[in-house]
């Protein structure tokens, strides 16, 4: 009697997905921001916004498949915040005070 397939390797065969291909894509982008940087007594906050845009320069696949795909243009819009303690001392060394003579 000969042995039958084995149901792992036929199960794993069944869920494998065939290769499509890839695509290359050079970019560009391009963007502004503000910053606004509050002191306080021995503290500060740094507020910030960012936007960035991008484009498709050029756009290469390696199969007839996915030859009309193009990547199209993406927008980012970030927010942020910062905050910490300001000190006199930085790791044991006094900072150097800039005199005028």
């Amino acid at each position: 009697m000969a042995p039958g397939p084995d149901p792992k390797s036929s199960a794993a065969q069944a869920d494998a997905v065939p290769y499509s291909g890839k695509i290359v894509t050079a970019r560009m982008n391009v963007g502004v921001g503000i910053q606004v940087h509050a002191p306080m007594a021995n503290n500060f906050l740094n507020l910030f916004a960012e936007m960035k845009y991008g484009t498709s320069l050029s756009t290469h696949s390696t199969t007839e498949a996915l030859l009309n795909t193009k990547s199209t243009g993406q927008t980012a819009v970030e927010f942020g915040m910062s905050m910490g303690i300001a000190r006199t001392k930085a790791f044991g060394f006094y900072k150097i005070k800039r005199r005028r003579h």
